[in-house]
């Protein structure tokens, strides 16, 4: 795991602000030679007993965020999660390169899509080159003086949560002891210029076993954990 990530030290604006072509390096480690692609983002045990205080949650959004690259050995990606009561709590998540195996997923009673598609086969397996469009897509404004439709680029800030999901986290939170961010891409989104193709999976690890809860694929479990699939990004979508 990589040292721990404060919120003092990561900037939304530098991840606003970041070149186009530059903003996959800031996802991978140079490691005895090798590059090396994180594969998860952990919240602080600390952390995740202040978020299970929390007792009422008005929303709930991942947000992106950079931390200044120094060294090409520091994995500078390092999104946090904001949750707003009637006063504002920030999350940050320390990036890893490390996973479970595969057989322990596949030896679970339920073995989640989200995993098998969106984070093994889709993220680890994706292109180094294609990662900055993941992040990327063309929003239309309103119609410009001859009255034709101008397409640009937009890039997404922060993931939001919808009502329903937050529902069912504070469902769950009781019983959580760890909070893993997972990226993933949605390939059915890569060739739609108008959408984001990157797909954050929240994951919630359970002392007793992961809840039998099912929102129309919002929410998968295996024997130990839950994960949240869906969320929007802002921008094109806000709330």
């Amino acid at each position: 795991m990589e040292a721990t990530i404060t919120v003092d030290k990561v900037s939304t604006q530098r991840w606003e602000r970041e070149d186009v072509l530059k903003l996959a390096h800031h996802f991978h480690k140079l490691e005895k030679g090798q590059y090396h692609r994180a594969t998860c983002f952990e919240m602080s045990d600390n952390d995740v007993i202040s978020f299970k205080a929390i007792s009422s949650i008005n929303s709930i959004k991942i947000c992106m965020a950079l931390e200044k690259r120094d060294k090409k050995s520091n994995i500078s990606f390092c999104p946090y999660i904001e949750v707003n009561t009637n006063e504002k709590y920030r999350f940050c998540l320390t990036p890893s390169i490390s996973r479970p195996k595969r057989s322990d997923y596949f030896s679970s009673a339920i073995v989640p899509g989200v995993f098998k598609e969106m984070i093994w086969n889709n993220w680890d397996k994706l292109e180094m080159n294609k990662i900055d469009d993941l992040f990327h897509c063309q929003n239309i404004p309103d119609r410009g003086n001859n009255g034709v439709d101008q397409d640009y680029l937009v890039r997404v800030n922060f993931f939001w949560l919808s009502d329903d999901v937050i529902q069912l986290i504070q469902q769950i939170k009781s019983t959580t002891r760890k909070i893993t961010l997972y990226p993933g891409v949605d390939m059915n989104k890569v060739e739609q210029k108008h959408m984001i193709s990157f797909t954050p999976v929240l994951g919630f690890t359970h002392d007793e076993g992961a809840h039998n809860v099912d929102r129309m694929g919002v929410i998968e479990s295996t024997d130990t954990e839950t994960l949240i699939e869906y969320s929007t990004p802002c921008p094109p979508t806000c709330p």
